[in-house]
């Protein structure tokens, strides 16, 4: 294969048709490729005009019908859309509700990762909440590294709608230590929290909020096995 040499830092890619999109980085500019198998020779895209993708990396490319999505971290979550045929950018629907719930300073949204199941997208982000920091026994107790959601097995209260049926499985339970030593005196720490999911409609150009996972999750991988949804977890701070 021809070499990517004026890449300095490549973050995901996808692959359709005849072509391997990849999402990097070339010095400080974060530039968008295309390779082509066929001619075996990469060209660049065009860059996306916003401000949300010029300054932070792409976490996720996905495909869906005639378009690839890109997803990227934190709270501006604001998806754009290439367009093959026309070699384009468009902007699509942004996370109103995300924005808002998350408008307080104590709370962030971090990594994103993304999958396409049955003409859906969905999103995974990272949460973390500033806390007092917990005692290692508190960090030790979150053991279980895979999960997947499913058709039963989820209280009431945590029930979704759609492709997921009644909620997820899979997770366990987790026994939380009290903090370590004097709460009042404990430092402020970044907690990491239970992943946020979002689903989104690209006909529609429209986003739902589904469950959250039982645990953090950081830098993880989503799978489709089955017709379940798998979160492979990454390594966070708490677990």
């Amino acid at each position: 294969m021809t070499q990517l040499a004026e890449a300095t830092e490549c973050f995901c890619s996808e692959f359709v048709g005849n072509y391997s999109y990849v999402a990097a980085k070339k010095g400080s500019n974060f530039v968008n490729y295309r390779y082509d198998t066929v001619s075996n020779s990469w060209e660049t895209l065009p860059p996306v005009l916003s401000h949300v993708f010029s300054k932070s990396h792409i976490d996720s490319l996905c495909s869906v019908e005639d378009y690839l999505y890109v997803i990227t971290s934190g709270s501006m979550c604001v998806p754009f859309r290439y367009s093959p045929a026309k070699n384009n950018w468009q902007g699509g629907a942004s996370l109103g509700f995300v924005k808002k719930q998350f408008d307080d300073p104590n709370s962030q949204l971090t990594n994103a990762t993304a999958t396409v199941w049955k003409s859906h997208i969905y999103v995974l982000h990272g949460l973390k909440k500033s806390g007092k920091r917990n005692s290692p026994e508190e960090n030790n107790s979150q053991s279980n590294l895979f999960g997947s959601f499913g058709a039963s097995g989820v209280p009431s209260s945590q029930r979704s709608s759609g492709l997921f049926g009644t909620g997820f499985t899979g997770f366990g339970s987790t026994t939380a230590s009290p903090p370590f030593g004097n709460a009042a005196s404990a430092p402020q720490v970044w907690v990491d929290k239970s992943a946020v999911l979002h689903r989104f409609d690209p006909k529609l150009n429209e986003w739902k909020q589904l469950s959250s996972t039982c645990r953090s999750h950081s830098n993880s991988g989503l799978l489709v096995v089955n017709n379940r949804l798998y979160v492979a977890q990454g390594c966070t701070r708490s677990s």
